[in-house]
């Protein structure tokens, strides 16, 4: 790619230095500016061509960079397989047990599911409540169905849906009517179909009316059955959950208890007897500390009583010096001072000492 670059660039080069000698000689050629412009365009295209093989030269080393890393990618997925298949090939196989190895019992799973059944179905009561509270409503619309549908008779004859609201004082009134009536004006009575249609509307008005007034108040259906408006939860309440195992065993827990080997009836006599030993040795530490009191205050009896025994001998001893030395004051002994000096009374501490 130089070496043709470089040939254009020298064509390109000629082809001006000719023009410019032909210009130079004031005979311009129009074969050398025609050659100029050859030159200079394929000077153009080789310029082009330059660009395009950087930009392919750009793209192979990007194809290049690329197959070298997914090379790599390969290598190592080759290798990570081959030391795949050399652990799975060198791993031990599992040797099962011929008999069951299930780690919970039969009997002890049966017995787990008995004491959560309470919460995994709603209480009898509340079932029942809810049926037959929705019953009445039923049966009272259907016979109110029944009963417009089934009277026959011109407009307006037909015993509307939910009729039971009619007082049974009114009923009784209308049931009295048409026996009364065609006494009293028998020339004009009306049909004998049409009293039948009458007493037959009558008569199931009446029984609709009776039906519904046969369905118990609010507060005596909730007195009977109470669980009637209890809303049922598939699981445990909260307050449940705290008061059962579940909570004990998390407190041990956090207590820093294993619950795996923990009785609380064992733990209750231990606690019972660390109780009675911490008793045992307070007792034990009580009487020791009021024996050494008690031995000290003997001792300190028995070192007053030396000290006042001492001080009574001190006294005697000095008494029976003083009366040694006043009886032969006249006959001045060794041990005298001399110069006859002058002796004083004095009281003496011990003796006060001994009133006390």
């Amino acid at each position: 790619m130089d070496k043709q670059l470089d040939i254009r660039f020298d064509r390109v080069e000629k082809a001006l230095g000719t023009l410019v000698d032909s210009i130079a000689k004031y005979n311009p050629s129009t074969h050398s500016a025609h050659d100029f412009v050859a030159a200079d365009a394929e000077l153009g295209k080789g310029l082009e061509e330059l660009q395009t093989h950087q930009s392919n030269y750009r793209r192979l080393q990007e194809l290049r960079a690329a197959s070298a890393s997914l090379d790599a990618q390969i290598k190592d997925t080759l290798r990570l397989l081959a030391n795949t298949r050399k652990e799975l090939v060198n791993a031990p196989a599992t040797v099962f047990p011929e008999g069951s190895h299930y780690a919970i019992n039969y009997d002890e799973l049966l017995s787990y599911a008995r004491m959560i059944s309470p919460t995994t179905i709603p209480p009898v009561g509340a079932i029942n409540g809810l049926t037959a509270h929705s019953e009445p409503q039923g049966n009272i619309d259907a016979g109110g169905t029944e009963t417009a549908a089934t009277t026959p008779g011109g407009p307006g004859t037909a015993t509307p849906v939910g009729g039971s609201a009619t007082p049974n004082g009114l009923l009784n009134g209308m049931a009295s009517q048409p026996s009364s009536q065609p006494s009293a004006d028998q020339p004009g009575s009306a049909p004998p179909a049409s009293q039948a249609q009458h007493s037959q509307q009558t008569v199931a008005s009446s029984g609709t009316a009776v039906t519904a007034s046969t369905t118990l108040p609010e507060h005596l259906s909730a007195h009977l059955n109470p669980h009637a408006q209890t809303e049922f939860a598939p699981w445990p309440g909260e307050d449940k959950v705290r008061q059962g195992s579940l909570a004990a065993l998390a407190f041990l827990a956090e207590s820093g208890v294993d619950p795996e080997g923990y009785d609380p009836e064992e733990e209750a006599e231990r606690a019972r007897r660390r109780k009675a030993e911490e008793e045992e040795e307070r007792r034990r530490r009580a009487d020791e500390e009021d024996r050494e009191r008690r031995l000290r205050h003997e001792e300190q009896l028995r070192q007053r009583a030396a000290a006042q025994a001492a001080r009574e001998r001190e006294a005697a001893e000095e008494a029976e010096a003083w009366r040694r030395s006043s009886v032969g004051g006249a006959q001045p002994s060794a041990s005298s001072p001399v110069g006859g000096e002058k002796r004083q009374f004095q009281f003496m501490g011990d003796l006060d000492d001994d009133d006390d």
